[in-house]
């Protein structure tokens, strides 16, 4: 989730085409939450001051919630990692949170934890695309198909819901493995298949530099931008 969240938002935030869209990357993974980590900047959102009093939240605290990456200029929004105490997210501050959202950026990625929590359907709810992710063998197809069943259960389904299988096996003489059982399992669902590219991945999670910036020829970068 977090690689193909990070590595759309840099590409739309640097194509020539869409560069002066303000785009924001918010990280609700609260418990594990690494995309700070993947892009060597400091995770700054006290999502707990939020919960606690969430009429305080005004612009100047926003700002001092924001991670910016200098290279892309994408602005994250993450909280620390806390494994032991992790904050329990209501309503009232996600709807502050959001709402400091919609008067700064033309664009949000929400990378959402793999767990789901009451209020992930709202969230679905208010966005115009849904990216269930997942990998391209037996027991992930069928985790996505499961997932998108929830998805598809929201209160309002979002504009599009599409499939993006990360790390998928390339076949010798192009294209990749596995598409009948994919097709089979997913049936007429919109599919994006990101092939394994360990080399970059693991670079960029060194240097933290997105794919896209160390290695735009990369096949990740290529796959992942008709997504």
């Amino acid at each position: 989730n977090a690689t193909l969240a990070i590595e759309a938002a840099v590409q739309i935030k640097t194509s020539k085409a869409t560069r002066d869209r303000r785009v924001c990357l918010l990280d609700l993974d609260l418990q594990t939450s690494h995309v700070c980590d993947s892009l060597d900047i400091e995770p700054r959102l006290q999502m707990r001051e939020i919960v606690d009093n969430s009429e305080r939240l005004d612009a100047q605290l926003f700002d001092l919630y924001l991670s910016r990456h200098a290279t892309t200029g994408v602005d994250v929004l993450a909280v620390p990692r806390n494994r032991e105490m992790p904050v329990s997210v209501n309503i009232a501050a996600l709807d502050a949170l959001f709402r400091m959202i919609s008067e700064r950026y033309d664009l949000v990625v929400i990378d959402l934890p793999p767990t789901w929590s009451e209020w992930t359907g709202q969230i679905i709810s208010i966005c115009d695309l849904a990216v269930v992710t997942g990998l391209n063998n037996v027991p992930g197809l069928r985790q996505v198909a499961e997932t998108l069943k929830s998805v598809r259960s929201a209160a309002r389904l979002p504009s599009q819901v599409v499939v993006a299988l990360n790390r998928c096996e390339a076949r010798l003489i192009g294209g990749v493995a596995r598409r009948q059982y994919v097709n089979r399992v997913l049936g007429h669902e919109k599919v994006f298949y990101v092939r394994e590219d360990a080399v970059s991945a693991n670079h960029s999670l060194n240097t933290g530099v997105p794919i896209a910036i160390g290695n735009p020829s990369s096949r990740i970068v290529r796959d992942i931008r008709p997504l």
